[in-house]
Formats: structure tokens, sequence, C-alpha cells
């Protein structure tokens, strides 16, 4: 199978048939790695960013990806833009809540809102290092991170979150 990038992927995210992949930089662009699926082929995409990109989501028309140094991309319209970043912290995953709405979670507790056309810090939960976060179809987010945290809201109300720990037996229970 041929190699489309020089560097490490981090992430994938589908939407129907099409798709993005990011990772690190590559090598020979010095650039972050993003990678389009479109009717069944990878290709390489230009980005606008030199650190690496950690997570990428998509509805099939926007999509978001993060990455090192707090850099946040947009793509819409056929183009990545860098987008205004509240934070330097490493930010490690990414997901849209609506069109118009997602989250992103990183070290250091880092927890980013992206409403009214920005992204906002949200207060800090306590946790050190969020690494992933998903919506489901109930509209329930959740992020997981150290010490196998799991953390469950509704929305993007940072209150709503509710501490959920990963037990050995395999079961979820409030956090003490």
């Amino acid at each position: 199978m041929p190699t489309v990038v020089g560097a490490p992927l981090n992430a994938v995210a589908l939407s129907g048939s099409d798709g993005w992949a990011v990772g690190e930089t590559d090598a020979d662009t010095g650039r972050a790695a993003i990678l389009r699926l479109q009717d069944g082929t990878w290709s390489s995409v230009p980005s606008p960013v030199t650190q690496s990109l950690n997570a990428v989501v998509t509805d099939g028309v926007t999509a978001w990806a993060v990455g090192n140094r707090g850099v946040i991309l947009h793509y819409a319209s056929g183009t990545w833009q860098e987008a205004p970043s509240p934070t330097t912290e490493i930010l490690l995953g990414v997901t849209m809540t609506s069109a118009n709405t997602a989250l992103a979670v990183g070290a250091n507790g880092a927890l980013l809102e992206y409403s009214s056309g920005a992204w906002h810090i949200l207060p800090p939960l306590g946790w050190q290092i969020l690494r992933s976060v998903a919506r489901d179809t109930a509209g329930g987010v959740w992020a997981v991170g150290g010490y196998g945290v799991i953390l469950k809201g509704y929305g993007v109300t940072p209150r709503a979150y509710l501490p959920l720990l990963a037990r050995s037996d395999g079961r979820v229970s409030p956090a003490p």
C-alpha cells in the first residue's frame, strides 16, 4: 500500500465514505500531516501549521483538528484555517456537539468550548489530563483522561459534567 505522507498519523474521522486523518509534523514539508479521504482515495492536503495535530472530527461538511501548543484548525469552504486559540496547552481530543458548537480537551485538564464563533476556556474540572471527548446520540458529551477518569455532561455546560471513575471490575461509579 503506498504511503501518502511521511509522518505518523494520530487520528482519523469519517463521515460516510469521506474523512480526514491528521498527525505529526511531516519531515518533508515541515507542516502537520493532514490527509483527506475522498472517493476511496487518500490524498495529502496543505496544512497551515507546523504543530503536530492530535485529533480530528468532521460532520461531512466542516471539520475541526486540534494539536500541540493549543493549535486549533477549522475546515470550511474547501480550506483548513487556523482558529484563534485561548490556550497553549496540548489539545488531545475534539468533538462537535452541533453544527455551531464543539468541545476540545487536553493537558492540564484543558476544556475548551467553541460557541458564538469563538473558542473559550471553560472552568477547569480538576483533572490532570483529558485525552479524548465524544458526543453520544442522546446529546451527552463524554470525556476520558488520566487516572481512569470519565466525565459526562450534556451540551457544553461544564457544571453539568458528572465525574465518573472506571473501576477495576469494569463498572463505572461516581467519583468520590
